[in-house]
């Protein structure tokens, strides 16, 4: 079948959510023309790629590039992010710099600060006896907070054993 009559079907929600991941990664790096000309594809397997009812997918090749461009912009990395939390996993970026055990007690301060905001999201959730679309999405927001940060920790931990 040609690019420009690519058969539309409905995709499952994780497919939906890789679509828009798709989307925002081609979006921070420039645009679908952009994306094309850089990297020698037409503009409308861009728009494929990135389409809710179009069952074809940026290749990981194009994605580990993409994600090479944007580094440091909001969303990155935008489409490993939802695989890995496809699979289960959580990414949290590597420990740069000096680890020391002052940085150890500023990541327990934030991890305890996260946790105090996950128990208010969790108060404010409780509040009115009903959790509600709102009230889950505050409570995920602030764990996933909380979680972000115990990762960093431990991912510190990690690298002063190895030096031990």
């Amino acid at each position: 079948m040609a690019d420009h009559q690519a058969e539309k079907v409905t995709l499952a929600p994780w497919q939906q959510e890789l679509k828009a991941a798709t989307k925002g990664l081609v979006e921070a790096f420039g645009g679908q023309v952009a994306a094309g000309a850089s990297f020698g594809r037409r503009q409308q397997k861009f728009s494929d790629w990135q389409h809710a009812t179009i069952a074809d997918f940026l290749p990981v090749d194009l994605v580990v590039q993409l994600e090479g461009c944007t580094v440091g912009l909001p969303g990155h990395p935008h489409v490993t992010r939802v695989l890995a939390r496809r699979a289960g996993y959580q990414l949290v970026p590597l420990s740069e710099g000096v680890v020391s055990g002052d940085n150890l007690l500023s990541d327990l301060a934030r991890i305890t600060q996260e946790a105090g905001d996950l128990s208010h999201a969790i108060l404010a959730g409780l509040s009115d006896g009903q959790l509600c679309a709102n009230d889950h999405g505050a409570m995920n927001r602030e764990l996933e907070q909380l979680e972000t940060a115990v990762a960093a920790m431990r991912s510190k931990l990690h690298h002063l054993r190895g030096k031990a």
